[in-house]
Parts: structure tokens; sequence; C-alpha cells
């Protein structure tokens, strides 16, 4: 079943968003010691061309007594909604 003009113009909206994604990574910014920089603006490309309020990216950890959490390292989100990476930053979050 062949895609609608809707369909095609959202699949070149993501394939866009995707392209800009991967370029920034590959020349993100080689002083940046943790890349939290490179990391967000990546993600927000993923937002704006995806339309979703907010992308996270997390990371799986477990303390030394071995429960699992994860740590928001990254983050961008669309006006209205408040980015939370200031708050929750290296915030060990329960993992269910």
């Amino acid at each position: 079943m062949p895609f609608s003009g809707q369909e095609l113009a959202q699949q070149l909206r993501y394939t866009e968003a995707m392209a800009r994604c991967s370029r920034t990574l590959l020349h993100g910014s080689l002083g940046d010691e943790t890349n939290f920089g490179v990391l967000n603006e990546a993600l927000t490309h993923l937002v704006a061309g995806t339309g979703v309020a907010r992308i996270g990216l997390f990371e799986a950890h477990r303390d030394p007594a071995g429960t699992a959490h994860t740590i928001l390292i990254a983050e961008a989100a669309l006006p209205p909604f408040p980015s939370r990476l200031a708050e929750l930053q290296g915030v060990p979050i329960p993992t269910v």
C-alpha cells in the first residue's frame, strides 16, 4: 500500500532529524569532557523533528548494594515544557 503525502512528509522529517542528530554526534565538541552539551543538542534535533514534548537519555546503574537505578544524563524539551535536566541530572531514579 503506497504512503500518503502526509506520511511521506512525516518520514522525511524523521529522516532529517536523525541526520541532524547523527551529524551533531559525529562532529560534537571534542573539548567537552562529558559530551553532555553534544548529547543535549542531538536530542534537541530529535524533539524538533518528531514533535514530542521531551526526550531524555538515561544511563543504567547499580549501586554497591546491587539496587538498579537510572540516571538522566541528557534531555531536550520544547516550550512550554521545562527541562528537568538541572534538577535530575545525576540523581538516581529507582528502576522498577
